[in-house]
């Protein structure tokens, strides 16, 4: 017998010399089945699996095949025909029906000897079809694949059958419980688990108690080793389906199944999505409960972690490559399918290549690609939260193994003159234009960790994000609850801060806020906060409780306890539409700063005197001389941190510094990069979830700019691709030659 043959049975047999041997072999056997044939030509050819057994199966696919195209002639041979004439489709049965069993005790326990037999014999076959299509609602249809049938016998007397095939492909609530992937699905469902898809207790055993509890602990007990010695894998679960309007499945639940939940209804053959068959309970036998760690499937405690958590640290470097990034911060986005996702990192791509031109510029005569962005911004199942839901996992995975993370939130306004055409829009404030230009008001919660030096901090990604509009006319007189107020933003990304914290163990997550936070509520609320510290820049005199005098005065009496030196970015200037100065520009600068700290107590909240007095320290941090052109620095910073010295308070003092990389984040949106104030929307809601993606664009070209700054050694293949590196080097070579500098790299 030949064993080496690898080629697929159709092309095989579709040769001349294996042709004219399958002609001649079919009229010499004319009286055998279909499946004995195929045996024949696999013992004959070598179409053998792993295991050497025969392929029976591919086998007779591909004799159907050539019988189709009248090759062969199975019919006058064989008596089978591919249109269902002649041989039957049907499973034999007996002629006569099998007795029921008479004379089983009343309780299962007195059953003198319980045999559980694996059909194998032609004999155990017919009685097993029988059986099942006369008394079984679901009769005995045969399933594709693997498939052990059993009969049960007590006392002598046939009382029970069974079968057990290959688990079903995909179900949701079964693929949950387990926690595998897609993947792991095709590959390891055989190995993992099987299905028990017909058990039947004979209507002569119903008075028999505890009988088909008994049956089902015995099925259970063969059915591992025999499907290992069939089949060579060792099933760890078996899954079986109970109809509830039928069945309570009391014999399951005593025999340790587990119900984990339902079907759809739908069966395993509804394309089409319109079959209703009956939802049906799903349980679960467990033959090894240690099974997740032995597949490296999560356990249910690791499935209900966030997924950042349960994935390794992220370097900076990962997926930064121009063709990759956007599909590594946008590939596990909640979208709600996966196309969206596809559409998504396609479209920041795009918009990346040419961040400061309008979307329809940006995907030029590329028409189905225009088309697919305008409908993903405008779908009503896609939210700003669920784009930069994928970014942020990532996010937090650079942050994971880090000594310190801060989490830097500030308010921007996007001011949106001219767009009076977007409905949903609010009055904000612009410092070019004054008060009342239409707009919204953007919130963002940016992750940065901090460098060795000063200014040397580096932007982790997007956080979070809040957007909201005010009403025409301004506030209005009535005082809003906490809760809903504009101010509550800062809290709210406070907490989101404290959970990320909790599975990010080893890291210190400090939230840094500017003036817009500045209130004893936030306070106090960090302070009960376990795992969230606070540095807040103070913008009001406050009462203290124990002292004379308030915050500020009581500062400036402080004895200094050091100095220290922070960088402080630049300053792009603007001017509004009369061409008067309103932003006074300035360049990036080092300055000297004097040191001042002290433990202070605050009153209790007016909002909720209930949380009592708040104790904080105050660290202030003051300008040395008097600088010219610009107004000299003085900080007073509010911490929940512990500072025990001078080398604690000059880490506050360098926390709060680095929160200039959210300045220059917002002016990357707004003026420098991604001009998201010139964007036209027909709502909103669309703006808003273009300015969420323009948000990771801009994260990507600061992370670039700052890389490039602090990591020179860093290789540029890990950011652009070759074409691109030849198109700088022209570029550079240019520049260098227009200016006189010389051939320099």
């Amino acid at each position: 017998m030949d064993t080496s043959n690898r080629l697929p049975a159709k092309k095989t047999l579709s040769q001349p010399d294996n042709l004219e041997w399958v002609r001649q072999s079919l009229a010499g056997n004319s009286g055998l089945s279909l499946k004995q044939f195929c045996i024949q030509a696999c013992e004959h050819f070598g179409f053998l699996n792993s295991r050497g057994e025969p392929q029976i199966g591919n086998c007779a696919l591909a004799l159907k095949a050539l019988d189709e195209k009248g090759l062969i002639a199975l019919q006058s041979s064989l008596g089978y025909t591919s249109s269902g004439i002649g041989r039957s489709h049907e499973s034999r049965c007996l002629d006569t029906p099998v007795p029921q069993p008479a004379s089983l005790p009343e309780d299962a326990g007195k059953i003198g000897k319980m045999q559980v037999v694996m059909v194998a014999t032609d004999e155990q076959n017919l009685i097993w079809n029988t059986i099942l299509r006369n008394e079984h609602y679901l009769g005995a249809k045969t399933p594709v694949g693997p498939l052990i049938r059993y009969l049960v016998y007590a006392d002598g007397e046939l009382a029970a059958a069974a079968s057990f095939c290959s688990a079903r492909r995909k179900m949701r609530e079964r693929d949950k419980w387990i926690g595998w992937s897609a993947g792991e699905r095709t590959r390891l469902r055989g190995e993992v688990l099987a299905c028990l898809n017909r058990f039947l207790v004979r209507e002569g055993a119903h008075g028999c108690a505890n009988f088909a509890s008994m049956a089902l602990g015995a099925l259970l007990g063969a059915v591992r080793e025999d499907w290992h010695a069939k089949y060579g894998a060792r099933l760890s679960l078996i899954e079986t389906f109970v109809d509830p309007e039928r069945f309570e499945g009391t014999s399951y639940k005593a025999t340790s199944w587990t119900c984990i939940g339902r079907t759809a209804g739908r069966g395993c053959d509804d394309r089409d999505r319109t079959a209703d068959l009956g939802k049906k309970d799903i349980y679960i036998y467990l033959f090894e409960p240690g099974f997740r760690k032995r597949f490296g499937f999560p356990s249910p405690e690791e499935r209900a972690l966030p997924a950042w958590v349960r994935a390794a640290p992220a370097d900076l470097s990962e997926g930064l490559a121009a063709e990759t990034w956007a599909r590594h911060e946008f590939g596990s986005s909640s979208l709600g399918h996966r196309d969206r996702n596809d559409r998504l990192a396609f479209s920041a791509t795009v918009l990346a290549n040419s961040p400061r031109t309008s979307a329809g510029a940006a995907f030029g005569a590329d028409m189905p690609a225009r088309t697919g962005w305008y409908r993903l911004v405008g779908n009503p199942k896609v939210t700003p939260e669920g784009i930069l839901s994928g970014h942020r996992e990532c996010t937090l995975r650079r942050a994971k193994g880090r000594k310190t993370v801060l989490f830097v939130q500030d308010t921007m306004a996007v001011s949106l003159a001219g767009k009076r055409r977007t409905e949903g829009l609010g009055p904000v404030w612009s410092s070019g234009l004054g008060a009342g230009v239409p707009g919204m008001y953007v919130h963002s919660l940016v992750a940065v960790a901090p460098g060795e030096k000063p200014g040397e901090g580096l932007f982790l990604g997007v956080a979070g994000v809040d957007f909201w509009t005010r009403r025409p006319g301004g506030k209005g007189p009535e005082r809003l609850p906490p809760d809903r107020r504009e101010s509550a933003a800062w809290k709210r990304n406070a907490r989101r801060v404290d959970e990320f914290a909790e599975h990010l163990p080893g890291t210190r997550a400090v939230t840094v806020c500017d003036r817009g936070s500045d209130g004893a509520l936030l306070l106090s609320e960090c302070r009960k906060m376990k795992r969230c510290e606070l540095v807040l820049r103070a913008k009001a005199d406050r009462r203290l409780l124990g002292e004379p005098k308030t915050l500020f005065p009581t500062m400036a009496h402080t004895p200094r306890c050091g100095t220290t030196a922070v960088t402080v970015g630049r300053v792009t200037g603007r001017r509004n539409s009369a061409g008067k100065v309103v932003v006074r520009g300035r360049p990036e600068t080092t300055v000297e700063l004097d040191v001042i700290y002290k433990r202070v107590t605050l009153p209790p909240p007016p909002e909720k005197p209930e949380n009592g007095p708040v104790e904080v320290v105050c660290v202030t941090a003051v300008e040395r001389g008097n600088p010219k052109g610009r107004t000299r620095l003085k900080w007073h910073l509010l911490t929940t941190v512990e500072v025990n010295g001078f080398k604690d308070a000059e880490k506050i003092v360098q926390y709060y510094s680095e929160r200039w990389i959210i300045e220059e984040f917002h002016g990357m949106l707004k003026e420098d990069c991604c001009d998201i104030e010139e964007l036209a929307c027909r709502t909103a809601g669309r703006l808003q979830n273009v300015i969420a993606v323009y948000m990771v664009v801009a994260w990507w070209l600061m992370l670039i700019l700052q890389l490039a700054r602090t990591k020179p050694d860093l290789l540029p293949e890990t950011v652009f691709d070759e074409v691109e590196m030849e198109e700088m080097q022209t570029e550079l070579q240019r520049v260098e030659k227009k200016s006189g500098a010389g051939s320099r790299r």
